[in-house]
């Protein structure tokens, strides 16, 4: 476990330009400032040291495609994907009162990562990229009682901040046989698309990303089809 710095007044929670959860993740990867922002191949990279580029991404990879082009065959580049093992929710009310923080049991696993992944599956192989999942505990602060419009609805709650303090497990994807920890525990020898949804537990729906990532990185052999589905294995060495 590693603790982090920087910790956020909570009088400034929701006021802060870039999100304390990115600003506390790069200033903990890259302590030194001057390598932050800077210029490179016509991009602006997150952080840019000796040891390459790092992008610090939350969501939306295929935003990262254009750069991935362009950083990838220059040099060594760490996609980190903040994930999150513990979220301790605090409500703050509409006069900035906060309650002490609760834990959601809401929690993410290695294999909630692939839908991300999915749509930079084709980067996955090159030698360049490394991706970095990191799981933390974060303080969530959501507020309460103020009716705005989200996606066309109206919401009561809206979630201000996530303010990442302890970094609980890191991930590592740096080889293409990597990705096969994106694979549920309990997978019989031969499965498919279904099987994986079902180990990965209930509502989970992405077993359409893992097997095409895993396919497109060459690590599993197509079998028969059962049904209307097709039965995968894994590749042998």
């Amino acid at each position: 476990m590693r603790v982090l710095g920087d910790k956020i007044s909570r009088s400034g929670i929701g006021t802060y330009s870039e999100k304390s959860l990115h600003k506390i993740l790069k200033n903990t990867l890259e302590p030194d400032c001057s390598n932050h922002e800077i210029s490179h191949l016509g991009f602006v990279a997150e952080i840019k040291n000796e040891c390459g580029i790092i992008e610090i991404q939350t969501k939306a990879f295929k935003n990262l495609r254009d750069k991935l082009d362009a950083f990838v065959p220059d040099g060594n580049v760490t996609v980190v994907y903040p994930m999150y093992k513990n979220i301790y929710r605090h409500k703050m009310t509409a006069d900035g009162e906060i309650t002490d923080g609760r834990l959601s049991p809401k929690h993410q696993r290695i294999y909630d990562s692939a839908y991300e992944l999915y749509n930079i599956r084709e980067y996955l192989k090159c030698e360049n990229l490394r991706v970095l999942l990191l799981f933390l505990s974060v303080e969530e602060y959501v507020r309460e009682g103020i009716e705005v419009k989200v996606a066309g609805r109206k919401r009561t709650k809206v979630r201000l901040e996530r303010i990442p303090y302890r970094i609980e497990e890191a991930v590592e994807f740096s080889a293409k046989a990597d990705y096969l920890k994106l694979l549920p525990n309990g997978l019989p020898e031969s499965f498919s698309i279904t099987d994986v949804n079902k180990c990965c537990g209930k509502g989970f729906k992405r077993g359409f990303s893992i097997i095409s990532i895993l396919k497109s990185l060459d690590l599993l052999t197509e079998g028969v089809k059962v049904g209307r589905e097709i039965k995968y294995s894994i590749k042998e060495k």
